[in-house]
């Protein structure tokens, strides 16, 4: 038997269903799983439709919400509404612009939150508009807890 084939027949045969082994390193490397998007986009019927920068320049500089509580999420909605409601483009469903601009208003906490929503979990305006839940969200997950200068939490018996 020649080298390369006993060299060959060494080598296991792999599954198609394995997944291949990876070496330490490179779990710590990005991959494209870790950065899906949470909106869904319905399909566009439109030929050649895309989403013009203005818009999203005009939804940056016009309408933004960070997440904050001096901040009202039902002016927000009603200003990021005002812009959506001035665009029509035939073929195309009005909620798609407002699932494609909504990310470019959010800022800060407010964007964490949408990057840590499930993977295509928005897939409709109404699971985005509700914006009472989406303050009271955002500002749960960033709230510092109240210790005293002991380290104690606050109201906690001792």
């Amino acid at each position: 038997m020649d080298h390369n084939n006993t060299a060959n027949a060494n080598v296991a045969n792999p599954v198609r269903n394995e997944q291949p082994r990876r070496v330490l390193g490179s779990y710590t490397a990005p991959t494209a799983d870790l950065y899906e998007k949470s909106i869904v986009v319905p399909p566009i019927a439109a030929n050649n439709f895309e989403l013009k920068p203005q818009l999203v320049t005009l939804v940056q500089q016009n309408c933004q919400y960070h997440g904050l509580s001096q901040e009202d999420p039902n002016q927000f909605i009603s200003n990021f509404l005002q812009i959506c409601h001035t665009i029509k483009t035939n073929g195309v469903n009005p909620e798609v612009y407002k699932l494609m601009l909504f990310p470019f208003a959010l800022r800060d906490r407010a964007k964490l939150w949408l990057d840590f929503q499930p993977k295509e979990s928005l897939d409709t305006w109404n699971k985005l508009s509700g914006m009472q839940v989406l303050a009271v969200n955002i500002q749960n997950a960033h709230q510092e807890v109240p210790y005293d200068m002991t380290g104690q939490l606050h109201g906690e018996c001792s």
